[in-house]
């Protein structure tokens, strides 16, 4: 069974190795799921500038679930 007209996105934090929102945006896009950018991650705690790019990816995530409701 597949997934049809589905987005999703990808991101998380680490403190050691990462690699996690890779492998989920991977089965996220072997179950035809579509992707909002690449993944994103932090390590540890985000500075400044990685909060805006969280809030940005934030954004844009809403933006596409609200246009794919309408």
């Amino acid at each position: 069974m597949r997934f049809k007209n589905k987005i999703g996105a990808a991101f998380g934090s680490y403190g050691w190795r990462g690699g996690a929102t890779r492998r989920i945006a991977k089965r996220l896009e072997r179950a035809k799921i579509e992707l909002i950018g690449d993944p994103l991650e932090v390590v540890y705690v985000p500075d400044k500038e990685q909060l805006r790019s969280c809030y940005e990816f934030g954004v844009e995530l809403a933006k596409r679930i609200r246009e794919s409701i309408n």
